[in-house]
């Protein structure tokens, strides 16, 4: 039995058309939303997909020792190994667009996107135990504060690029009476920061 990402997007987009017959958004939102979904259907293919179920592999492996994956220090891997720079940068890496396009699909506070950063990282690592735990991720996957910080990071550093984007929209065109067509949403949000 395997999880992959074609049911994820599925439900993804039927989520997507039944926000769009009850919100009734712009064009530019639901581009917007769209693309944001996109993002996390690709966040969820490369972090926590395709989950397997072999039974076999599943009673080869033995019990799994959860709290041996965990590792709640931050910078070192389960194991005591120090985290490779690279590793860190696609842990921050894969959470900039999330910072950057969330404001794009709702109207939030800066401390907002802050706290849905956050709870992201904690869902993917959350969603990773219980897959290790329901021997879904075989060999096991390691759970630990180093991707939440990352991730946070990551979160804050593509909000950070949001406001700055933002800024200089607003600074050179931004002052344009735009009314019309699909750019109307991101101009509006680019404008109101």
């Amino acid at each position: 039995m395997t999880l992959s990402t074609l049911p994820l997007l599925v439900a993804v987009a039927v989520a997507f058309l039944a926000m769009a017959a009850i919100r009734r958004p712009t064009t530019g939102h639901r581009l917007a939303s769209a693309i944001f979904a996109v993002y996390l259907v690709g966040v969820a293919h490369f972090v926590i997909l395709p989950l397997t179920f072999d039974p076999r592999a599943a009673e080869a492996a033995g019990p799994i020792d959860l709290l041996r994956l965990i590792e709640l220090r931050p910078f070192f891997l389960s194991g005591g190994d120090v985290m490779p720079l690279g590793q860190a940068l696609l842990n921050i890496l894969v959470t900039v667009p999330f910072g950057f396009g969330l404001p794009f699909v709702l109207r939030v506070r800066p401390v907002v996107v802050i706290r849905a950063g956050v709870l992201l990282s904690v869902g993917i690592e959350m969603t990773q135990l219980v897959a290790d735990a329901l021997y879904l991720a075989l060999p096991t996957w390691s759970v630990d504060i180093n991707d939440v910080l990352l991730n946070s990071t990551g979160v804050v550093v593509g909000y950070g690029a949001f406001l700055a984007c933002s800024v200089i929209y607003t600074d050179t065109v931004g002052r344009l009476p735009i009314r019309r067509g699909l750019w109307v949403h991101f101009h509006d949000v680019l404008s109101r920061t």
